[in-house]
Parts: structure tokens; sequence; C-alpha cells
């Protein structure tokens, strides 16, 4: 119960990833928050768990990285080492292949083929959120 407390508190001061369900009433219901240093993103595996799980078809067990410098309150999204273009990631429907991009209060990720999160800073807008359909309709644009 005490981490749950503790975790919530945080989201009111540390950048945080969100998440964006084709569900209204879902999104904004998980909540991942940035420690310093390397974030994983991925599913687990018999050896590995990342430091944020998620899973489905077209998920690696490192999908992509995160890198958090709470000093600077910067964050920059690292494609996948292995296959980055067989591991999608997008930022704000542009695909993160071969550099890493910088990540700011309001950008829009996309892992794989559905998992969307927003990326939130408390300090700017602890309460911001964008619907599904606009995440989508950006992640497709191409």
């Amino acid at each position: 119960m005490a981490m749950k407390k503790e975790n919530e508190e945080s989201m009111n001061t540390v950048p945080h990833l969100k998440n964006i369900n084709s569900d209204p009433s879902m999104s904004g219901m998980i909540k991942k928050a940035m420690r310093h240093g390397h974030n994983v993103i991925g599913k687990i595996s018999k050896d590995f768990e990342p430091d944020i799980v998620i899973s489905g078809v077209g998920i690696a067990v490192k999908h992509c990285i995160i890198n958090y410098d709470e000093e600077l309150r910067m964050a920059i999204i690292m494609p996948n080492s292995e296959d980055p273009e067989k591991y999608h990631i997008k930022v704000n429907g542009q695909p993160v292949v071969s550099e890493n991009v910088n990540i700011k209060h309001g950008d829009r990720i996309l892992i794989g083929t559905n998992h969307y999160w927003l990326y939130v800073d408390p300090k700017k807008n602890k309460d911001e959120m964008i619907d599904y359909e606009t995440a989508m309709k950006e992640a497709n644009a191409e």
C-alpha cells in the first residue's frame, strides 16, 4: 500500500509515460515514472524483465530505451538496437529508426503497433492527455 501511494505522489513531480487507450475511461490509467538513467521498455523473457513491461506481437524483449536525466529533466528515446525497422517506435508520428530522439512534455510515443503513450512532465501539466483517435491518426499519417 505504501508503495502505491509513493508511486502516485511521484506522478506529481517526476516525468512519466501515461497510456493512451481506445477506451477514453482507460486512458491515463497506466502511468510509468521515469527513473534516472536507462528505462528499458519491452516484454518479459525468462532471462530479463524490462523496467516498463508491455507485450504483444511485434514487441521485443528490449524494444527501446528511454534515457532520463533527472538533473537536466531531459529524456531521450533510443531506437531498438536489434532491428529498428522490425521493432517500431514513433514519436509524434515520426519513426525512430537510426537516431535518438529527445522527448518532451506532450510528445506522443507509439511502441510497436498499438502501445500509445503520452510523455508527461507534471511540472508543466500533470493532467495533460490526448485522445486515442488523434494519436492513431498521427501515428498512421504516412
